[in-house]
């Protein structure tokens, strides 16, 4: 394990020791309850925090993060072996963070991932799902997806992100819970490679996704819409994006298909 100096001044806000802690987390025969906070569970009692990297094991199931103030510029899975669920406090992120989502199981996020700074991103990377994000990503200056699934739960506000979203790769899909109508938002929508752009209705009676922005790289960009069903999209599954000649996104602009 490394501590290393930081050097950028919105890392050093972030981080008020100025010294960014990368920590691996590790069963062993001094494993404490699943929490962030235990030193035993971290190899050589390096917790990870303070703008540093967070590598968890493939072997857990379930962690409680239990920590004030939590802050990291990476979050990486190398390897997960079935559904680990993170909840407890919020996690905050700082400059071009990364969450890494190696090969095998989904990761279940219960916490609210924040930005350390106005200026901070997060990228999603790696093939694995992030399934579900119950909470948005809030503060950062774009929520960037490449590779694999991100989906959000949620029935309404903020999709995904309070923010600008970038679709680089991967697939982004909105599954709303509950029984009635469902009104999700995406503030603005970029996409710069193959991507898939997915609404479910569920249970519910119908589910309405509205951008604000929609923003394709160039002619060549494709953008696939997927709804539930061959047929749903557009009338009980709808996309509308503000300032597109007739707002709704079908067939007719990017194709459709079912989940």
């Amino acid at each position: 394990m490394k501590t290393n100096v930081v050097l950028t001044l919105a890392a050093c806000a972030a981080c008020l020791s100025g010294f960014a802690t990368d920590g691996q987390m590790a069963f062993n025969s001094t494993w404490e309850t699943a929490k962030w906070s235990g030193k035993a569970n971290w190899r050589s009692g390096q917790v990870a925090g303070d703008g540093g990297i967070a590598i968890l094991p493939s072997s857990l199931s379930s962690l409680n993060q239990d920590v004030d103030d939590l802050t990291l510029s990476q979050f990486r899975l190398e390897t997960l072996g079935s559904t680990l669920t993170i909840s407890g406090k919020p996690v905050k992120l700082t400059g071009n963070a990364e969450i890494f989502l190696n090969s095998g199981g989904t990761l279940n996020l219960r916490v609210p991932f924040v930005a350390a700074e106005a200026t901070a991103t997060v990228r999603k990377t790696g093939p694995r799902n992030l399934d579900p994000l119950w909470a948005p990503f809030t503060g950062f200056q774009s929520v960037i997806i490449d590779g694999g699934l991100v989906k959000a739960t949620n029935t309404t506000g903020a999709v995904v992100a309070d923010g600008k979203i970038a679709l680089a790769g991967g697939t982004l899909a909105w599954a709303p819970a509950g029984s009635a109508s469902a009104n999700g938002a995406m503030t603005a929508l970029d996409v710069s490679g193959v991507a898939t752009l997915s609404v479910a209705k569920g249970s519910n009676a119908d589910a309405t996704l509205t951008v604000g922005a929609l923003s394709l790289a160039d002619e060549q960009t494709p953008l696939v819409v997927r709804a539930s069903a061959a047929n749903a999209l557009g009338t009980t599954e709808k996309v509308f994006v503000t300032g597109l000649d007739e707002g709704l996104l079908d067939a007719r602009f990017c194709g459709q298909g079912g989940a």
